[in-house]
C-alpha cells in the first residue's frame, strides 16, 4: 500500500514485480505519480479493506504477490469482488483508458506519460487510429478559435 496515497488520490509507479521480487521499471519514464480517477480510488479503497492484513493490494490467499501465471485468475476474482465488469482484460482496460483520454482531447504527451511510454511517438503509433479519426474535431476547433461557427461557412 506504500505506493498509493489514498488521502491525495495518487499512485506511484516505481517498481515492477517479477517472480516474487520487485525491480525498478524498465525505463525512467515508467517512474511516475498519477492522479487516480475517483472510481479507481474507490475500487482501490475497497480492495485495501479486503487486503488489510497483507503487504500487497491484490495478494494470493497466502498473502504473497500474485505470480504471472496466476494473474488472470486473481484479476477476475478482484473485478468481481470490486463489482467491476469482469469481462475486461488488463490490456483492454489500458487501451480503453488511452482511447478515452485521447477522445477527450487530452494532449498526447500527457496520455503518453500516464501510460508510462518513454516517448509520445510510441503512444501516437499505437493509438494512431484514434488520433487520425479526430480531423473533424480539429477543424471545429479551428473554427471556434477563429470565431466562425461551422454552420455559418
Amino acid at each position: 500500500f506504500e505506493d498509493i496515497s489514498f488521502d491525495e488520490g495518487k499512485i506511484r509507479v516505481c517498481r515492477t514485480l517479477w517472480r516474487g521480487n520487485t525491480y525498478p521499471p524498465k525505463t525512467h519514464p515508467s517512474l511516475r505519480t498519477l492522479k487516480l480517477p475517483d472510481r479507481a480510488l474507490d475500487a482501490l479503497t475497497r480492495a485495501r479493506i479486503d487486503a488489510e492484513d497483507h503487504e500487497w493490494l491484490f495478494p494470493t490467499r497466502s498473502g504473497n504477490p500474485v505470480c504471472a501465471q496466476d494473474f488472470y485468475h486473481v484479476w477476475k476474482r478482484q473485478l468481481r469482488l470490486l463489482k467491476l465488469p469482469d469481462h475486461f482484460t488488463y490490456q483492454q482496460l489500458r487501451h480503453g483508458v488511452a482511447s478515452t483520454l485521447l477522445n477527450q482531447g487530452i494532449p498526447l504527451p500527457v496520455v503518453s506519460r500516464y501510460l508510462g511510454h518513454s516517448d509520445p511517438s510510441i503512444t501516437a503509433r499505437v493509438y494512431s487510429h484514434i488520433i487520425y479519426g479526430m480531423e473533424d474535431a480539429a477543424a471545429e476547433g479551428i473554427n471556434q478559435a477563429l470565431g466562425q461557427p461551422a454552420d455559418s461557412l
